[in-house]
């Protein structure tokens, strides 16, 4: 014990060794607290309270977009993008979350947001979609419209 101490402290004997041990702590304790991380007048990081699908941004869009959304608490959550007759499109998320915020981007050139079937230099055409979120019980649906 008092080895470790006499050599993290390094002073000339023991009780000089621990001297200036706790001299090194407390001045890389007020250099941490000057931190940002560490200085309490930054508020803490809140969690959502409450569900909510933002709309999407940018709106009208080309090629892609950002789909903004909220949980309150963990769950499975589903978010899809669906065609003007109700048709799914792409399903952007289908796993198990932990409450917080999320962005999912949509982006109509990636071949993994094609609807089925399509591949290779097809597109999606210009027009209305809808993207839905469903968790739980919670369930909402907003409008998108993409530009070509």
């Amino acid at each position: 014990d008092i080895w470790g101490v006499y050599v993290a402290g390094r002073g000339d004997n023991a009780l000089s060794s621990i001297t200036e041990m706790k001299n090194n702590v407390q001045s890389a304790h007020n250099f941490y607290k000057q931190l940002p991380l560490y200085n309490e007048r930054i508020p803490p990081v809140l969690l959502p309270v409450d569900y909510k699908l933002f709309q999407n941004f940018p709106n009208p869009f080309n090629p892609s977009t950002i789909i903004r959304y909220q949980i309150p608490e963990a769950g499975f959550v589903t978010l899809k993008v669906y065609d003007m007759l109700g048709r799914e499109v792409v399903t952007l998320v289908n796993e198990f979350k932990p409450s917080g915020s999320y962005d999912v981007e949509f982006n109509t050139q990636q071949k993994t947001h094609l609807p089925t079937g399509q591949a290779g230099n097809k597109q999606l055409a210009s027009g209305v979609y809808f993207y839905r979120i469903q968790t739980g019980e919670f369930i909402q649906t907003r409008k998108m419209v993409l530009i070509r």
